[in-house]
């Protein structure tokens, strides 16, 4: 009788244990989850189309159904034959090393549209994770809050630039709200994306840099305030240029936001060159020539701050999930 209560006992504590691991083990599994979703974060990745891959191939499937009967279990059963078919596998090759899929036809029929549409060399852009310690930081996210909620243009405040179509984004945005002033119309858009594209597919390489250009009435020089908070600084490889504009289209002031140590130099120099030597972004050409004095300008003085130096954020964050 003593040994069943004794092995009783030690099968009861087994469980136990074995369900405080198990419990541990989930809670630890599911802290760890959160902590990882915390962190997580998208950047943009620039550079160029290396490569247009349309790849031949051999696939082996099954075809000819046909049923066949058992008369001794009297069973039918349905075999197939093994047949074989030619397919194209389509896909493009990025400047900095990724491939990108756009799926897999049968030989015959039309590739398709958005890789016949690709170029080698054109403008490439792709959003990639990284663990980001300043959006993980509650300290970070609370200093930035009380300015938006606050701020009279808030319902103004543009979303983040995402890619479509695998590999494009438009990351010039434009701001209206008074009438009066400057609406520049889809083909003047159109050129301002693509100029930016060129610039970010050129630099996104050698400078690991992701430029963004917001145009915005006279009026809202702090909209920039506006844009840190709700995008939380940016990300590490960007920088957001704010230009504002009068009635006339003449520029007024350029600012800079970016984790580059040399952002004030930035700010400093695209002011001078935009609002006292371009002037103004009316034309075509104008439009032209701003983007390359920023492209210039970013060439020299932008620096890609690393996440290493903000690990000291990453503890405050991992102490909040019990690491």
């Amino acid at each position: 009788m003593l040994k069943k209560i004794y092995f009783g006992l030690i099968a009861a504590i087994t469980i136990i244990a074995v369900a405080s691991l198990l419990g541990y083990g989930l809670d630890w599994g599911v802290r760890r989850w959160k902590l990882e979703q915390k962190l997580s974060d998208i950047e943009i990745f620039n550079g160029t189309v290396a490569k247009k891959n349309s790849q031949l191939e051999q696939v082996n499937y099954s075809c000819n159904p046909q049923a066949v009967y058992n008369p001794r279990t009297k069973a039918t059963k349905t075999i197939y034959q093994n047949c074989t078919r030619e397919v194209i596998n389509y896909s493009i090759e990025l400047s900095f090393g990724d491939k990108i899929d756009y799926g897999t036809l049968s030989k015959g029929q039309p590739a398709p549209k958005l890789w016949q549409e690709i170029k080698p060399g054109q403008p490439a852009s792709l959003p990639k994770n990284y663990k980001n310690y300043i959006k993980a930081s509650d300290t970070t996210i609370l200093k930035r809050k009380a300015f938006l909620d606050s701020y009279q243009y808030a319902k103004l405040v543009p979303e983040i630039p995402k890619v479509y179509d695998k590999i494009k984004v438009d990351q010039v945005i434009q701001i209206n709200h008074s009438d009066g002033y400057p609406k520049y119309e889809a083909e003047q858009m159109d050129l301002f994306d693509a100029e930016l594209a060129r610039l970010n597919g050129k630099l996104g390489e050698s400078k690991q840099l992701n430029t963004i250009v917001i145009l915005l009435p006279d009026y809202m020089n702090d909209m920039i305030f506006a844009v840190d908070q709700k995008w939380i600084g940016g990300n590490k490889n960007e920088v957001i240029l704010f230009v504002n504009l009068a009635k006339d289209k003449s520029i007024t002031r350029v600012q800079s936001l970016s984790w580059s140590t040399q952002n004030g130099e930035i700010e400093s120099k695209l002011d001078n060159i935009l609002v006292y030597q371009i002037k103004q972004l009316n034309t075509n050409q104008q439009i032209t020539e701003a983007i390359e004095n920023i492209q210039t300008t970013l060439e020299t003085s932008f620096d890609r701050k690393s996440m290493q130096d903000y690990e000291y954020l990453l503890q405050e964050v991992k102490s909040r999930y019990g690491f």
